[in-house]
């Protein structure tokens, strides 16, 4: 079994200048603790949560403040 390529002429090529990826940088992040006791659970579990604050910039323009949360 055999991929047809396209020629190297045929294939269209991005232009490097114009394409810009986002940039996102980490600004800051906290932690909490606290007990959790499910339903039906007899003992209290302990969560912790994490809030990462990131910014996005592409070229020299911000674009977005976001804001994750892992537990």
């Amino acid at each position: 079994m055999q991929f047809a390529t396209p020629a190297p002429s045929e294939r269209q090529r991005t232009d490097r200048k114009k394409r810009e990826f986002v940039n996102q940088r980490l600004e800051s992040e906290q932690a909490a603790e606290v007990q959790y006791e499910p339903g039906q659970c007899a003992r209290a579990c302990r969560l912790v949560i994490l809030r990462k604050n990131i910014s996005g910039e592409k070229g020299e323009d911000y674009l977005f403040p976001e804001i994750s949360y892992f537990f």
